[in-house]
Order: C-alpha cells, then structure tokens, then sequence
C-alpha cells in the first residue's frame, strides 16, 4: 500500500521536493497545494500519511495551518520545511502538531529520512535545525542558570532584611517598655 503524501510549498519548492520524491522509486501517492488553504483541503479530502510543508505559505501559515492539516486528517505527520527556524517557532510547531523540521538546504534524503522517523512516531530534526534547536536549549539553561543564581542572590538578602528588621524590633520594643510603676508617695501631712 503506497504512503499518501501531501507537498506543500510555492512552485519552485514544490517542483524540486516532487521530483525527489518521484525520482525516489518509494510506492507514494502524492497530492499537491501551493497555498496553505488548499493544503488543508487536500489533507481533509486525502487524509495522508505524511505532509512536508513549507511554513511560510500564503493565505494559511504557520502553527494555525500545522494545527488545521492534523485536525483534518487525524493521524497526519507533519514535517515542516522551512529556510530558517528559530528556537520559539520550533516549540510553537510542535505545539501546534508538527513532527519533523527539515531546512530546505538539507536536501532530500533529509526529508525521506524525517517521513520516515515521523511516520515511526517520532520527531525528527533535519542537521540544520537539529543544531538551532540545540543552541536554543543551551541559551535556556544559561538563562535558567544565571536566573538561579540570582534568585539565591535575591533570597540571601532577603533573609538579611528579615533579620536586620527583627532585631532592630527587638531592640525598639526593649528601649520603649513601658515605666514601672512608681511606688506610691505617702501623703504628707
């Protein structure tokens, strides 16, 4: 049974990703859209297996049409294929539904390989994107650590503070305790 693939992307993508995907001799069905409301159509009419999709497309782009193509063919990987992504778009993809991230420049035994591990059930990243995503998670845990020890910083004088504010409360209530009561002077006569 052949795997049913939707391409998505402007003409000059589509052509070169059709053609690798034709010349691959893989049994394929192949359906294609060169704006994002036609590639959400021919996900709900065709229900494919796998879609490769550029992200940037007119008239649908982005998380919203990640999110669109697998709530109209429930069981669809998407693999996005873009020229550039960025840490936060990664993680709003995958958010939205995405399986896979391929840069365009990764030819096109990445995007075999990316149909193939997404299609397995899981996420695949093409070198390219591999290497943004890990940059990004480094970038996180600098910042999560510089947050951290800011924190501690923060709290540490916090703690002075409340320690400083308890005993100078201390010392006020014991410098402004009330007089003791004076012995009572005897009348004199």
């Amino acid at each position: 049974m052949p795997t049913r693939v939707v391409l998505c992307a402007s003409p000059d993508g589509l052509a070169q990703l059709q053609y690798a995907l034709i010349t691959s001799g893989a049994a394929l069905e192949i359906e294609v859209a060169t704006d994002g409301m036609r590639a959400v159509e021919a996900c709900a009419r065709t229900r494919p297996d796998i879609v490769v999709t550029e992200v940037a497309m007119e008239g649908l782009s982005g998380a919203e049409l990640i999110r669109r193509m697998v709530a109209s063919a429930a069981g669809t990987k998407v693999i996005c294929w873009a020229s550039e992504l960025s840490p936060p778009q990664v993680a709003e993809l995958l958010e939205a539904g995405a399986s896979g991230f391929v840069g365009k420049d990764e030819g096109a035994e990445t995007v075999f390989r990316a149909m193939r591990t997404a299609n397995a059930g899981s996420v695949a990243f093409g070198p390219g994107v591999a290497g943004v995503v890990a940059a990004g998670i480094r970038e996180q845990a600098a910042r999560t650590s510089e947050l951290e020890n800011t924190l501690a910083e923060i709290s540490e004088q916090l703690q002075s503070l409340t320690t400083a504010k308890a005993d100078f409360l201390a010392n006020v209530s014991h410098d402004f305790e009330p007089p003791s009561p004076s012995p009572r002077a005897s009348p004199t006569s």
